[in-house]
């Protein structure tokens, strides 16, 4: 039997092919939630893209549904997948709103993580080029500067 709330993502052929596999769909869901929230998204955002996906289109009360996420919320959290660039929405009443392809949103995240890495390659080049920072003492009267100098005598042996 199907996990509660997941069988709708997936048509009745495809879901006893994944079952059959041993694949869990509820471990599969959470694991994919994780990831889409670790490049930002909120938990209801995630798995509002989720159901988007696996519905292919859908009124923000069906995604709701789907996603187990609140009615009251569900058209904000799919405004805010639109603006962040994972769903595009439709005129009209009710609203449908449909997933961007999951194939071009990685590639958007892929480039803007190639793109920061890069970015802190070069910084780390740099500093790195420059050498470590070195310690200077600010030391005032003979005893102190004396004092200074044995203690990092003792040091070096």
């Amino acid at each position: 039997m199907a996990p509660p709330g997941i069988a709708c993502l997936v048509v009745p052929q495809d879901l006893s092919k994944l079952l059959s596999q041993g694949i869990d769909l509820d471990q599969e869901f959470e694991r994919a939630t994780k990831t889409l929230e670790s490049i930002g998204l909120s938990g209801y955002e995630a798995r509002g893209y989720i159901a988007l996906v696996a519905h292919g289109y859908g009124s923000a009360e069906t995604i709701a549904e789907t996603a187990k996420i609140p009615r009251t919320s569900a058209y904000k959290v799919l405004q805010s997948l639109c603006q962040k660039g994972f769903a595009i929405s439709t005129r009209g009443r009710p609203t449908i709103f449909k997933p961007e392809a999951p194939s071009k949103v990685k590639g958007r995240v892929v480039d803007h993580l190639e793109e920061t890495f890069s970015k802190l390659d070069l910084l780390h080049e740099v500093l790195r080029s420059k050498g470590e920072p070195q310690l200077v003492y600010t030391i005032v009267t003979q005893p102190r500067v004396l004092e200074k100098i044995g203690e990092l005598i003792d040091q070096s042996m």
